[in-house]
């Protein structure tokens, strides 16, 4: 989900942490040695010559095109989605020279990160996923916050199960545990609380009032003013 794109898969993370370190490792560098550290520090996490190869080239083209002759940067970030211009956010707040590109406009039709809404929600019984939301809701709602257009809605969420499955238990389990607001909603109850909801007699249901919307186009631009803001460099019409 959105929610939880500002933190990325492990090996995903790894390879840009790789190639981020390798970067800014000394910035006194030459480019054709510092994106020779980056192949050093790329290869080994991602194990393949290929990747390691088309890293580099990314960062060649992108460090010697016209668009940025002569201009070198801490982080690179292609791809203007919503993994790609939070990275580059976060890279901004830690005080890296950073450039965001993508070959299209912003917020284009083209991608996965476009559209009326993305459901966020609270719906998970791993500590570890329950974590990611703690990190990223905070930070949407800043967004939003100073947003121009309307990035989010907060509508509460709800969880349908045959009462007793095990599902609702272990999500009820971790609600307990670390202190989150919920529910339990038998049949009637659910329809008298929620009456577009006709739920079948033996069903339980389960509602926390944090889970909501995120307006996908919408967060999109505006997390693109916000990168600029911080001084990041965006480029589109961008070709690696």
């Amino acid at each position: 989900t959105l929610a939880q794109a500002l933190w990325l898969k492990p090996r995903v993370a790894q390879i840009m942490l790789a190639t981020c370190s390798a970067m800014m490792v000394a910035p006194s560098l030459t480019s054709a040695r510092r994106l020779a550290a980056v192949a050093r520090h790329v290869f080994p996490v991602v194990g393949s010559p290929a990747l390691a190869a088309t890293s580099t080239a990314l960062v060649r083209r992108l460090s010697f095109s016209p668009v940025h002759a002569g201009e070198v940067y801490d982080v690179v970030v292609i791809g203007g989605g919503v993994m790609g211009v939070w990275a580059a956010i976060m890279a901004a707040k830690r005080g890296a020279s950073t450039v965001l590109a993508d070959q299209f406009e912003i917020a284009h039709e083209r991608g996965s990160s476009h559209g009326d809404g993305r459901i966020y929600r609270l719906a998970y019984d791993e500590d570890h996923y329950y974590d990611m939301m703690m990190h990223s809701l905070p930070l949407w709602r800043e967004l939003h916050a100073s947003a121009k257009e309307k990035i989010m809605a907060t509508t509460g969420q709800l969880n349908l199960a045959p009462e007793g499955h095990g599902r609702l238990e272990s999500l009820e389990k971790l609600y307990r545990r670390r202190g989150v607001p919920h529910e339990r909603l038998s049949a009637k109850a659910l329809s008298t609380r929620f009456p577009q909801y006709d739920m079948a007699s033996g069903m339980g249901a389960m509602y926390q009032p944090d889970g909501g919307v995120l307006f996908a186009s919408n967060s999109i631009r505006a997390a693109w003013e916000l990168a600029a803001s911080l001084g990041v460099r965006t480029v589109t019409g961008f070709r690696a």
